[in-house]
């Protein structure tokens, strides 16, 4: 069988995809092989991404959230005409440089990621010089989804895990043959659940339990007491 790689696997996966099991019924690790899929635009997914805009002296920072999505480019929504120099870059890295600009019915709004890795987020730096920071409305990203290859047994469910910042990439061997393998089924993931990692049973709180006790108790003594003086009257 053969699946696509889902947005909520992209974000929350660890080690750059190495932390992905395929679990059996049985509880079972299923050998797999990732393959990566470039310049096939039949598989492509358009993405809005979300983004914070700041200003740094005569540029404009856009902080786009990627989410460790494989992006092939970002197209922004502009209405003003224009025409800027920009540049790709990470926290830590430099990656490319260009320009966007717009100009009546012409318009070149597509910055090129081919070259970034995933990242859980991309800065664009748009230089502005001497005129006013662009109105950004939106941010569009595409990006080819990895295929992951797995055999299966017939009428069996499967689980995938991710997630796990403590795992590292495992190695099946059928990463050396999967490009022989021709003869694949298309399968869809379903829904994330998120593991419920806080099992352990809260402790409770016997306040209100305590506080019945104590006036209970003064209750008893205020009786004795009650008890105790009318049998002195007598």
């Amino acid at each position: 069988k053969q699946f696509f790689l889902t947005e909520d696997i992209y974000e929350n996966s660890k080690n750059n995809l190495g932390d992905i099991r395929i679990i059996d019924n049985a509880g079972k690790e299923v050998p797999y092989a990732i393959e990566t899929l470039k310049n096939q635009n039949k598989n492509n997914v358009k993405v809005n991404l979300g983004y914070e805009v700041e200003k740094n002296g005569k540029s404009t920072i856009l902080k786009i959230k990627s989410k460790f999505l494989p992006l092939k480019n970002i197209i922004l929504d502009v209405n003003d005409e224009f025409q800027r120099n920009y540049a790709v870059r990470s926290r830590d890295n430099f990656y490319a440089e260009g320009i966007i600009s717009k100009v009546g019915e012409k318009s070149n709004l597509m910055i090129n990621l081919e070259n970034v890795p995933k990242l859980s987020e991309i800065i664009v730096e748009i230089r502005n010089g001497d005129n006013s920071p662009l109105k950004i409305n939106g941010v569009t990203g595409n990006y080819v989804p990895d295929r992951v290859v797995f055999k299966v047994t017939e009428r069996e469910n499967y689980k995938i895990t991710f997630g796990n910042e403590n795992l590292e990439k495992p190695e099946y061997d059928i990463v050396e043959f999967v490009d022989s393998i021709k003869e694949r089924d298309e399968v869809l993931v379903g829904k994330l659940e998120k593991s419920e990692g806080n099992n352990i049973s809260k402790s409770k709180d016997y306040t209100v339990y305590y506080n019945v006790f104590i006036g209970f108790v003064v209750i008893v003594l205020i009786g004795f007491t009650i008890r105790k003086i009318v049998k002195n009257k007598k």
